[in-house]
């Protein structure tokens, strides 16, 4: 996808998707995790989604000065996970946050407990890195082990001073916002990724914001989706017809990565499927054996939660006499 570099700090790599519309793509050892974007309307500024830290959306905030000249006026979140929220707090107050209603229900009811998951989740990688490099006696591997360890060690650091930013405003239908340049529509929709989840449409560029309703040549998160709703909305990406995609993970793309992803979900639900209907237990999913191109998909442990989620949905709906298993 024909984009242009303007700049990378420790946590993005910046891309113009179109003049006045910014890519921010997270970087692989920074403290961003996910992608987010910045967009200048003329007379406002949108950021759509956080990231997981605050150190990270002060990247997004200074982006916002350099586009426009001004600090952010909205922020749209398109999801609830913590890695596209967890930067919020680095926002003023002027800024004004948006969600869908279901996106709002559940950071307000699940969002603190969130945050203290994530907190453990990074302790236990810390423990789990530091342990590795405190075994390990090749003099070769230990530098790449001593750099994960401090990343690890970063991302806790950052976590511990992490506070949760609700949405100001929820939405059920599109919001449009208009500026004197361009527009903005935040269009929620039905449940794919995960429940509440929306995409930023610029229509007359011809952009999206999809957020985690794309994993570019990616494994997806399933765990808190619907893979038929999935499809769904698929369709109504592509119904819009944009040129340029923003992911929520991986690069900038196009319709051809929707495609990609369509046919991923095709194969799963198949393959899913037929493993149950014959009868194996789910100790064997590690053998699904993956078509081109996702044999060479990351994060593997992303598809063996979806097999296993896959499973379970199967099993309750009569494939299987019982939905207990266990992936180790």
């Amino acid at each position: 996808m024909n984009t242009q570099h303007l700049s990378s700090t420790k946590h993005f790599h910046f891309r113009q998707a179109r003049p006045g519309i910014v890519a921010a793509l997270a970087r692989p050892k920074g403290l961003a995790v996910s992608n987010c974007g910045v967009a200048d309307l003329g007379d406002r500024v949108v950021v759509i989604d956080t990231s997981l830290s605050p150190q990270a959306s002060m990247d997004l905030r200074d982006m916002a000065l350099q586009l426009a000249g001004r600090d952010v006026d909205w922020v749209f979140l398109t999801h609830h996970h913590f890695d596209h929220v967890g930067g919020g707090q680095a926002f003023g107050s002027s800024s004004v946050f948006l969600s869908s209603t279901e996106t709002q229900t559940l950071l307000m009811q699940g969002g603190q407990e969130s945050l203290m998951q994530n907190r453990d989740t990074l302790q236990r990688q810390l423990e789990d890195r530091q342990a590795n490099l405190k075994a390990e006696k090749d003099p070769d591997k230990r530098p790449e082990l001593t750099r994960l360890a401090q990343a690890a060690e970063e991302r806790l650091t950052s976590a511990g001073s992490t506070r949760l930013r609700l949405p100001d405003f929820a939405a059920r239908g599109k919001v449009r916002l208009h500026g004197s340049k361009r527009r903005a529509d935040f269009i929620p929709l039905p449940r794919a990724h995960c429940p509440g989840n929306a995409l930023v449409h610029f229509p007359q560029e011809r952009v999206i914001f999809a957020g985690d309703l794309l994993f570019a040549r990616r494994h997806p998160f399933l765990r808190d989706g619907d893979p038929q709703g999935w499809l769904a909305v698929l369709d109504q990406i592509e119904a819009l017809q944009p040129e340029i995609i923003v992911p929520g993970h991986g690069g900038v793309s196009s319709l051809e990565e929707i495609r990609m992803l369509r046919e991923y979900f095709h194969w799963l639900l198949d393959a899913g499927q037929r493993f149950v209907q014959a009868g194996k237990p789910a100790s064997e999913l590690g053998e699904i054996e993956l078509p081109e191109p996702f044999v060479r998909w990351e994060p593997k442990d992303f598809l063996t939660g979806s097999l296993s989620c896959l499973y379970d949905r199967f099993a309750e709906a009569g494939y299987v006499q019982s939905p207990m298993f266990d992936l180790g």
